[in-house]
C-alpha cells in the first residue's frame, strides 16, 4: 500500500480519483471549489477501492466525497464541516490520543 500526503504541496490537478491501494494522509484544511491551477481543490472526489483517509490535523469542507469501501481513520475531533456530503460506502475508526501524544 502506498502513502500520499495531502498538504499544501499536493497537486490537485493529478487528483486522488485514480489512486487505489493507498493511504491518504490529510494534513491541511481543504475547501472544495477553491484555489486555481494545481492548487484547485475539486468540489467532488471519487475514491477507488482500498483507500484509507488518515486525518493528521486536516479537514474537508464544501466538498462531496464518494466512497468505495473507503476507510476513515481520525482522532476524536472535527474532520468534516457541516457542508460535506458523504456518498457511497465508508468505514470509520476513531482514535483518542492521550496527554502523551499517543
Amino acid at each position: 500500500m502506498s502513502f500520499v500526503v495531502l498538504d499544501s504541496n499536493f497537486d490537485w490537478s493529478v487528483g486522488v480519483g485514480g489512486l487505489s491501494n493507498v493511504t491518504l494522509a490529510v494534513r491541511e484544511d481543504f475547501v472544495g471549489g477553491t484555489g486555481t491551477g494545481t492548487d484547485a481543490v475539486p468540489e467532488t472526489i471519487n475514491f477507488l477501492g482500498d483507500v484509507t483517509l488518515l486525518f493528521e490535523g486536516g479537514s474537508f469542507s464544501s466538498i462531496t466525497l464518494n466512497g468505495n469501501n473507503t476507510r476513515i481513520k481520525a482522532p476524536f475531533e472535527q474532520i468534516f464541516d457541516t457542508d460535506v456530503s458523504l456518498t457511497g460506502t465508508f468505514f470509520m475508526t476513531l482514535f483518542i490520543q492521550n496527554g502523551m501524544g499517543q
